[in-house]
């Protein structure tokens, strides 16, 4: 008899994916080179030491991406799966899989992804380290659209996989107190008459004594002038004057 099985997986084309909360930096040569390897390979894994910054690399190209796959882009946490029997039934929750038989989970997950273009990142898979590379092995045979992106402390060696080392960030991103250093300001904004320490010919610009570069929120902050500024967006580096919003931009 064939079971039934439901997803809201279909449903969910940008599934909710881990929100960032500080500033990605350091990593563009990393994450341009992340991207065009899962263009060209259907496993990838990144490798390094734990703490070095992988599953940050890994949700950031998921966040770029996710609009290539119709299905969705799903993280999937393993940190905490110690028992080899329950990692299935974990991805299959994971990926909002609703299964009414009682066959094998990872059954169930080859019937479920089998047409699905979808990207599924397996994160932390170092403590079942054998388990996940014969799960997405087997997943990757039988699902021609799955691509799948890994976070390992060692390879996984399944066939095709390729591999991007993450090396700690070199200090010559960082301050001397191990902060991202300040971006620099473009020829264009320092001789800009609203660029920070210049004066508008609206509003008084903060003076450079007033700047200072706070790196966990990563961005410039006024500190003492009545006339603040903030920094906004993602990409290049962007200031919008809280008084006069007017905004300037420098370069990335």
């Amino acid at each position: 008899m064939t079971s039934a099985v439901s997803s809201t997986a279909s449903e969910h084309r940008l599934p909710r994916l881990p929100a960032d909360t500080t500033s990605f930096v350091g990593r563009r040569n990393e994450l341009a080179e992340l991207r065009r390897m899962l263009t060209e390979s259907r496993m990838v894994t990144l490798t390094g030491v734990g703490g070095v910054g992988k599953t940050r690399l890994a949700t950031r190209l998921a966040t770029v991406v996710r609009r290539a796959f119709p299905d969705g882009v799903w993280v999937i946490e393993l940190a905490e799966v110690e028992k080899p029997e329950l990692l299935a039934a974990t991805v299959m929750e994971a990926l909002e899989i609703r299964d009414h038989s009682h066959r094998p989970s990872a059954d169930v997950l080859v019937e479920h992804l089998r047409d699905k273009h979808m990207l599924v990142v397996l994160d932390n898979c170092e403590q079942l380290h054998d388990e996940c590379a014969v799960l997405a092995e087997r997943l990757l045979r039988s699902a021609s659209h799955l691509r799948i992106l890994a976070t390992s402390r060692h390879v996984l060696g399944v066939a095709g996989e390729q591999t991007l080392p993450v090396p700690p960030l070199s200090l010559n991103s960082l301050d001397p107190r191990g902060t991202a250093r300040p971006p620099p300001m473009s020829e264009a904004v320092r001789r800009s008459p609203t660029a920070p320490g210049r004066r508008s010919p609206t509003s008084p610009s903060p003076t450079p004594t007033g700047w200072r570069w706070n790196g966990s929120a990563g961005g410039w902050t006024g500190s003492r002038s009545p006339s603040s500024w903030r920094r906004c967006g993602s990409g290049c580096c962007r200031w919008t004057s809280c008084s006069t919003g007017s905004t300037i931009a420098s370069g990335c």
